[in-house]
Formats: structure tokens, sequence, C-alpha cells
């Protein structure tokens, strides 16, 4: 398991998270957790922003946030998410700052 924080200041489009892994690699997300500082619309995606790719979406009040977790024992694990190969994990806000952490395995390749 590997874990990451997070800043982003302002809005921002597409902004990386998580890079993408290589080749025949897959990111899978255990825990996703943040806040925004003001009021915003909030998407983390399986790569750029877009109606099918996105993990989590909605609109958040200031200083309201997420905490998301993988569930059950590692062999029947449901994760948070399981990206596309070799895809980075991306953040799209509309105003103020989003920052958090996210823990995530590496698998394949």
């Amino acid at each position: 398991m590997a874990r990451t924080s997070f800043a982003v200041t302002g809005a921002a489009t597409d902004t990386q998270v998580i890079a993408a892994p290589g080749a025949g690699k897959v990111l899978k997300i255990l825990r996703l957790e943040f806040t925004v500082s003001a009021a915003a619309t909030v998407s983390f995606s399986d790569g750029n922003d877009a109606v099918g790719t996105r993990i989590i979406y909605g609109d958040f009040a200031a200083n309201g946030g997420v905490i998301e977790r993988a569930e059950g024992p590692p062999a029947a694990r449901s994760y948070v998410a399981v990206l596309t190969p070799n895809t980075a994990l991306k953040v799209t806000n509309s105003a103020g700052n989003v920052k958090g952490v996210v823990e995530y395995d590496v698998l394949g390749g």
C-alpha cells in the first residue's frame, strides 16, 4: 500500500493526484479523503474529468468533504475505485482549495 497527500490551491481542472503507474499497471484506491475550503463542485476521476470517468462527484459546502474506504478482506476487497490501466487519478474543483490523502495499491505489469 502506498499513501500520498495532496493540495490543490484555487479552482483547477484535471490536476494529477496520483501519476499514471505505467504500462499494464492499475491504481486501486483503498481510501480517498478530502476537504474543501470554500463551496465547490469537486470531481475525482479516472483520468481527465468527464461523465464516464468520475469516481466522486458533487457539490460540497465550505469545509465539507468525503471519506471513502475499501471494504472487506484483501482476497474479497471492494475498492473505492479501480482505474483504467496506466491512468492517473485526477481532481477538478470549481473554487477554493482541496486537500486530502489517498491510499492505494499498484497492481499488474
